[in-house]
């Protein structure tokens, strides 16, 4: 891992654990529940799984979120986060699973199928502390790095009885300088170079 990923994780493993994040995407995960579109009949053909253009993974059962005004509100924290840890944050995504067969015990298995999908792309996957819990819902934070790609992804998940959100965005680190060519070095046992010889 680069010594850029190291440090960007540490600074944003510091300042998440002061952010009373809970509170505010619990309100932001309701939010996206209430502008959801209602369902209708079932289609003919079952809806494709949407792919994460941020991790490029599937994400199995996921409904993204379109409406780019509450994207941008769902990803503030992360904005505020990667802020702090001075990088920029890329465009963020967040998907929601729910409706009325979902039910809030079914989120620690999506959690894992869309964990074991960043660790089969190549990312390392950590908690950012401990899940913070608020009256209805859980947050938790975390970061996915991927050292093959020089890409790593901070993002939350609110996990409630009616609903599971994501949210992440990716976060610009800046890459590590090329190392210098060291100075070339005579063998011991090389023969001096004897002086040329004087033309007269």
């Amino acid at each position: 891992m680069s010594r850029h990923l190291i440090g960007s994780s540490r600074a944003l493993l510091a300042f998440a654990l002061s952010l009373p994040l809970a509170p505010h995407a619990a309100t932001m995960a309701a939010r996206a529940e209430d502008t959801a579109p209602t369902e209708t009949k079932p289609a003919a053909k079952a809806e494709a799984a949407p792919t994460s253009v941020v991790a490029g993974i599937v994400l199995s059962g996921a409904k993204a979120v379109t409406d780019k005004d509450m994207v941008s509100l769902l990803s503030t924290q992360l904005k505020t986060m990667a802020d702090q840890a001075q990088l920029p944050l890329g465009a963020p995504e967040a998907f929601s699973w729910g409706g009325k067969n979902y039910k809030g015990e079914q989120a620690r298995a999506l959690i894992q199928a869309t964990t074991d999908a960043l660790k089969a792309a190549g990312f390392s996957y950590s908690l950012m502390g401990k899940p913070v819990e608020a009256p209805g819902s859980t947050t938790t934070v975390f970061t996915a790095i991927s050292d093959a790609q020089k890409k790593m992804l901070l993002g939350y998940w609110v996990q409630s009885e009616t609903m599971l959100l994501l949210v992440w965005a990716p976060l610009e680190v800046p890459a590590d300088p090329a190392p210098q060519a060291p100075p070339p070095t005579v063998p011991k046992d090389a023969p001096a170079r004897k002086p040329a010889p004087k033309q007269g």
